[in-house]
């Protein structure tokens, strides 16, 4: 299809995601609730996720400071943070659990949305088109509905939720110097995740290419294994499939040889991030500007990012 040999641009992934939401916010309550009950417990474990960084670095204030602290209150603190931990992962999978019924539903939908457009298409076009490139598009249009949707739930609300708060934390905590380099960092990720992504979706789209043509030779040649077989063309399928599978390796190859360089420069910019952020809060300690505390706790703020944001591309 033509559509799939244009570049998409983020307005394009945009009107993708808006026409793809009617399947997930249908007019079924018990769904609408599940979706309102997941994203509830997603802003939970963002409010236990910020707090669990604050209780850890007030536990190590506590152990390394020369006046006897009240043992109770420790304890206090070691149980809170044990407990805080618990909600939040029990909140990430109850997020999930709650969210399975509307993707699955929405899924559903789209499959029979699907179904009746190809039965209303005229017969030319199912003569025209092999029947292996339309169902290796529809197995990646099952695949990438789940995708842009836990991706957008799971990763992209979550984690620019969290960023805008843990923003607010370092102004309140610590002025503006560690906010700009949480910042900068981020936009810097961005930059790089955007100018990323152009590139590896050109790539993915010549490879989603030569898996549709693939899968169209090894389908089709099936189906009519009879007529194949009558008149001994299985060397010449055999070589169809050959060439064609030679090419969906060459891009193949080179898909994952950008990704990797991808996800290297992703991790790079984050690793550039913790040198200036460790540097910057070592110092702070060594002037005893900061406690040892908030140089552990500025540190998780950082490292907390890294596993969501690589996800962002």
């Amino acid at each position: 299809m033509q559509s799939t040999e244009k570049k998409q641009s983020p307005l394009t992934s945009l009107k993708t995601i808006a026409w793809l939401l009617p399947f997930l916010w249908v007019k079924d309550t018990a769904i609408r609730v599940s979706i309102i009950a997941s994203l509830a417990l997603t802003l939970l474990t963002i409010f236990f996720n910020t707090c669990i960084p604050l209780l850890f670095k007030n536990i190590i204030n506590h152990l390394s400071s020369d006046i006897t602290a009240d043992s109770s209150l420790i304890q206090l603190m070691f149980l809170s943070y044990g407990i805080a931990w618990i909600i939040n992962h029990a909140g990430q999978q109850l997020s999930f659990i709650c969210i399975i019924h509307a993707l699955e539903h929405g899924m559903r939908t789209l499959n029979l949305r699907i179904f009746a457009h190809l039965h209303s298409l005229s017969m030319r076009f199912h003569l025209d088109k092999k029947t292996g490139s339309i169902t290796n598009a529809i197995d990646r249009t099952q695949s990438g509905f789940d995708s842009i949707f836990w991706a957008l739930f799971l990763f992209f609300i979550p984690t620019v939720t969290e960023m805008i708060v843990i923003t607010l934390v370092f102004l309140r905590l610590y002025g503006i110097e560690y906010s700009c380099i949480l910042l900068i960092t981020t936009i810097v990720y961005g930059i790089f995740c955007r100018f990323g992504m152009n590139v590896l979706d050109t790539i993915q789209t010549a490879y989603n290419q030569k898996r549709s043509e693939a899968s169209e030779t090894f389908v089709d040649s099936l189906i009519n294994i009879e007529t194949v077989k009558y008149f001994h063309n299985q060397k010449y399928d055999y070589d169809a499939c050959d060439r064609i599978l030679q090419q969906q390796e060459k891009v193949g190859v080179k898909l994952h040889f950008y990704s990797s360089l991808f996800l290297f420069g992703q991790k790079a910019i984050i690793g550039i991030g913790l040198i200036i952020v460790t540097y910057v809060s070592g110092m702070a300690v060594l002037a005893k500007t900061i406690t040892i505390g908030d140089f552990v706790l500025i540190n998780s703020y950082l490292l907390q990012f890294s596993a969501p944001l690589s996800s962002f591309g």
